[in-house]
């Protein structure tokens, strides 16, 4: 799998094993002839972080510490947590990929993948979402707890007696509190949208990488290299990046209703007004989302073509 540059004389890895995904040491390396370890870096503090320390990535603090001190190396990043690493997950999602063709072979239907990614890593999604609906509530208090607090203050000028003080601070407290509630909360929903896209990339490209090396040279005719490539590298991704609008799309009926609900009640049936001029730019937005369908098929034909 060497081929000999006869310039130099020195070894360079062949095409074959280029696709194969090998990569060269890095010269950094090659010039004390060692190889970078994968687990040369310090244990990561996120395995025995408490709950505190998960939620709001305290565990980070000492890591942006160094770096205020002095630029990051490659030996000072956090090595990679085992139920992380691309075999873990891959032998996870290969394990319910041949669960779901077993049940599709019994109920006699076509197996599908997404319910194997489903059962692979739902646990991280869902908590994403509960943290997303509960942020968006807190979102939605906000205004209110505002007027609220407006509310106050007028009746302080107007009112004799005028309202107790300790109402007002509790309403400021109440503020602060549901603010940093949701910005807690819509960190850690990024954090679990953005962890499950990773882990599906991982197992995705793993399995794929799997199967590219053991198919047959009559498959190879149907799936070349360059398609397997455009595979991994392209369209693996775009389910990487879909994660978070995707988590946006499932919350949003809900929290669309409940802005109406709150608006109706507070400004009458006028607010409907609004929500149907809102409704009508819909259908303009699936007009422009369905154009781009074509112009992306174009343009991964021509990456395959290019490759």
């Amino acid at each position: 799998m060497k081929q000999v540059d006869k310039n130099s004389g020195d070894t360079c890895p062949s095409a074959a094993t280029h696709l194969l995904g090998t990569r060269s040491t890095p010269k950094t390396y090659q010039a004390i002839g060692q190889a970078p370890k994968a687990d040369q870096g310090p244990i990561s503090p996120e395995v025995q972080a408490n709950f505190i320390e998960d939620w709001t990535l305290w565990w980070l603090n000492d890591l942006f510490r160094l770096g205020f001190k002095r630029q990051i190396q490659e030996q000072d990043l956090y090595q990679i947590l085992e139920s992380r690493r691309a075999k873990v997950l891959g032998q996870l999602l290969y394990d319910n990929w041949e669960r779901e063709k077993t049940n599709a072979r019994i109920k006699n239907r076509v197996p599908s993948l997404l319910r194997a990614l489903v059962r692979s890593f739902w646990n991280e999604y869902l908590r994403g979402y509960i943290c997303l609906e509960i942020g968006d509530a807190c979102l939605i208090c906000m205004p209110l707890v505002l007027r609220m607090i407006l509310v106050f203050i007028q009746d302080s000028q107007t009112m004799d007696p005028p309202p107790a003080a300790i109402k007002g601070f509790g309403l400021a407290f109440g503020m602060f509190l549901i603010s940093q509630t949701m910005s807690i909360l819509f960190q850690h929903w990024s954090v679990c949208s953005l962890k499950t896209g990773i882990f599906i990339r991982t197992s995705l490209t793993d399995l794929v990488f799997k199967k590219a090396t053991t198919i047959s040279a009559k498959s190879r005719l149907l799936y070349p290299d360059g398609s397997i490539i455009n595979l991994m590298s392209t369209d693996i991704s775009r389910i990487d990046y879909a994660m978070v609008p995707l988590l946006i799309s499932i919350a949003a009926p809900i929290n669309i209703t409940a802005i109406m609900v709150i608006l109706i009640r507070l400004m009458g049936p006028s607010a409907l007004l609004g929500a149907f001029m809102l409704m009508l730019s819909n259908p303009v937005q699936a007009w422009g989302l369905s154009k781009l369908g074509p112009i992306r098929k174009q343009a991964s034909q021509f990456t395959d073509s290019r490759i």
